[in-house]
């Protein structure tokens, strides 16, 4: 199980990429896993919509109840971060924006 949290106040893009970075299929030739690439196709309100508690309380009010997913406490489970995902790049990576420096990935040279 994985429980994925995103900020209030801050709506996923539509037609937006994100990543949970060696989340994916195992490499058997590597012996690391890969990464689950998430695409959401729905329709968001601009970024940072909600300034206020009480901004965010009227919508709370209007929207259907938030579908709570409870775990157990004897469930195991890891709490992980997506990334900025670009998948029209040409060996796409999971970029994190908080990291300085190239994404990680084998460098190939020709010979």
């Amino acid at each position: 199980n994985i429980l994925i949290n995103h900020p209030h106040g801050k709506p996923i893009v539509p037609d937006s990429y994100r990543c949970l970075k060696g989340y994916g299929m195992p490499n058997r030739h590597t012996h690391t896993n890969g990464d689950v690439i998430i695409h959401f196709n729905v329709k968001f309100p601009e970024e940072n919509f909600i300034q206020t508690e009480n901004q965010l309380k009227q919508l709370e009010e209007i929207l259907p109840p938030r579908m709570g997913m409870k775990l157990e406490s004897t469930e195991h489970y890891e709490e992980v971060k997506m990334m900025e995902y670009d998948s029209f790049e040409e060996n796409s990576h999971c970029v994190d924006p908080n990291l300085d420096g190239e994404p990680e990935g084998v460098q190939c040279t020709t010979q």
